[in-house]
């Protein structure tokens, strides 16, 4: 299945420069998701044009921070089941319809994170984090962002994010626990909620994303 949207994918990976414009961003993330439709089961994936200026991306690529997009139609828990269509590798119970996996917030469009394959910021505590987040203005990613950021990482890294042996705190909370999630070499995906706020483990580490979103929502 996959092959039908590789060859389009690869040719706009291959235009990619560092730093990019705005435009070669959108116009790159546009055929990556006109191709990933194609395996959507006939949901439409709208991207805007870039919301990032020049200076913005090139501060990115000077921070090892990586750029991606969220179409609208798979930002959200109910829709989340489109991303485990395009991506069957992935097959996950938070890729299925009707799943019990809650976004704290779902924001959709351009995003930015910090693209290491191994997680930043390992054995640091959610009570640690949340308030330094804040105060920066910046976000954990959603499930949904991290699923979209682990195949983007794939595409153009050649590595899932924290395929090696790392996890990622996400925007998710189930019980008063942030969740953490991981992709595997192969492309299976992982999600647990295994610790508390005053927990830190020496393989959990901290994306986030300066995408403007309301900062009164939970971390």
């Amino acid at each position: 299945m996959a092959n039908r949207c590789e060859s389009p994918i690869s040719a706009a990976v291959a235009e990619y420069n560092n730093p990019p414009t705005p435009e070669l961003v959108t116009r790159i993330f546009q055929a990556i998701w006109q191709a990933r439709e194609k395996l959507a089961n006939g949901v439409k994936f709208e991207v805007t044009p870039c919301s990032f200026s020049q200076d913005e991306l090139t501060r990115f690529e000077r921070e090892n921070r990586g750029v991606s997009y969220l179409p609208e139609s798979c930002a959200t828990q109910g829709n989340r089941y489109v991303l485990g269509t395009v991506f069957p590798k992935m097959e996950h119970g938070s890729l299925r319809r009707n799943n019990i996996f809650p976004n704290s917030n779902s924001p959709s469009g351009w995003f930015d994170y910090e693209k290491s394959i191994k997680a930043p910021y390992l054995g640091i505590m959610e009570n640690e984090f949340s308030d330094r987040l804040f105060r920066k203005g910046m976000k954990l990613l959603s499930l949904n962002q991290y699923a979209v950021a682990g195949q983007d990482s794939k595409l153009f890294r050649e590595q899932y994010l924290d395929e090696e042996d790392t996890w990622t705190y996400v925007n998710s909370c189930i019980g008063g626990n942030l969740a953490q999630a991981r992709f595997n070499p192969d492309g299976a995906f992982s999600v647990i909620w295994n610790l508390y706020s005053w927990d830190s483990s020496s393989v959990v580490g901290v994306r986030s994303s300066e995408t403007k979103i309301d900062l009164a929502s939970k971390l």
